[in-house]
């Protein structure tokens, strides 16, 4: 199924979750995610997630730019686009890692111990399809049922103990997810990999 969504239709809906990127619902099951952040690349995930897989994804029914709203088809420059990634090895991932947090600190000889310490320490995991942004308020549940798993923008690739620490970074420690261990119920825990994620993201930031 395939909709194309026109002004007229935007400016009779209803917007939800205002903290967020912007949403419309337009009918009673159907809804519009749109906005300068919003990148085909997400709904191309939930595609594959829900025909490879059987976690409850919303179904896509359909993705497009409009020339109107000032968005753009990028372009493909093979060659250093100057940010992190990707990376095809563990190994990269981490110096991807120790980059980003020696940025402008580079002689400061604290951070250059604990980035070691992640070079020595963090080997020989896989890469596995990772949400990267697992928090309460992107699962979607009706009574004791998960219907849904919410916005995967930032989903990729990543080592498999990436999902486990990122649930853990800055969450609301006094909330319901945090004090019945709902993380670590639901995910696999990697206990020492997040510890050292999270201290040392916690050191430098």
């Amino acid at each position: 199924m395939t909709r194309e969504i026109t002004k007229d239709d935007l400016a009779a809906a209803a917007r939800v979750r205002p903290f967020c990127a912007v949403h419309f619902l337009i009918d009673g099951k159907t809804v519009v995610k749109t906005g300068e952040n919003t990148r085909l690349a997400e709904a191309n995930t939930m595609r594959f997630i829900r025909e490879n897989t059987n976690i409850p994804v919303p179904e896509v029914y359909d993705a497009y730019t409009h020339d109107e709203t000032g968005h753009r088809h990028d372009q493909y420059f093979d060659d250093d686009i100057g940010g992190y990634g990707p990376y095809s090895t563990e190994e990269g991932f981490n110096q991807g890692l120790v980059r980003a947090w020696t940025k402008g600190r580079e002689d400061d000889n604290f951070i250059r111990f604990l980035c070691k310490t992640l070079l020595h320490t963090m080997q020989g995991h896989e890469f596995v399809m990772t949400h990267n942004d697992f928090a309460p308020r992107n699962i979607l549940v009706r009574g004791s049922q998960v219907v849904a798993i919410l916005d995967w923008e930032l989903s990729g690739y990543f080592p498999e103990y990436w999902e486990f620490a990122k649930a853990l970074w800055r969450p609301a420690w006094d909330s319901p997810w945090m004090k019945d261990d709902l993380v670590e119920r639901v995910l696999d825990p990697y206990y020492q990999q997040a510890s050292l994620i999270l201290n040392t993201s916690y050191t430098i930031w």
